[in-house]
């Protein structure tokens, strides 16, 4: 059987005659200023509705909190760490570890202590400027009291 040639003879309507533009390759119609068109439709971009809630994942999480990606990974996975971080979930058919960010913040808020710890005493018997300074803010605060305990 007799090969065909790639361009139709004039004769033979089962085929459209290719033109020579089509036969160039890409790069070369790109070179000469052409550029290949996409057809397809282009869509706006969706933004997501404000009422879904916000899912972290790692990497968010370990800039929140301040703990490195290995750690949370350690906590999330080993039930003896699981309190050092947020309950973690996973979205259906993955396997990566995700949070909801109102969640995050609420244990931030939780676990943050209620006033700092006090300073650190250096060792030795303080010095006078110190036991001033401790015996005028004792007596601010004890009289503060008294006048709010007045007032009521």
């Amino acid at each position: 059987m007799p090969r065909s040639s790639p361009v139709a003879r004039t004769g033979d309507s089962s085929r459209p005659a290719r033109s020579k533009s089509a036969t160039k390759p890409v790069a070369q119609a790109v070179a000469e200023g052409f550029a290949p068109v996409c057809i397809a439709p282009s869509l706006p971009p969706v933004a997501p509705p404000a009422d879904l809630p916000r899912i972290l994942f790692i990497e968010q999480l370990a800039s929140l909190i301040g703990k490195t990606e290995t750690t949370i990974r350690t906590c999330a996975t080993n039930a003896k760490y699981a309190h050092l971080i947020p309950r973690p979930f996973k979205l259906p058919n993955s396997r990566r570890l995700c949070w909801y960010e109102r969640d995050v913040l609420e244990w931030i808020e939780s676990t943050r202590p209620a006033e700092p710890p006090p300073p650190r005493r250096p060792r030795g018997r303080p010095t006078k400027a110190e036991q001033l300074s401790r015996a005028r803010w004792a007596q601010n605060n004890t009289a503060q009291p008294s006048a709010k305990g007045g007032e009521q």
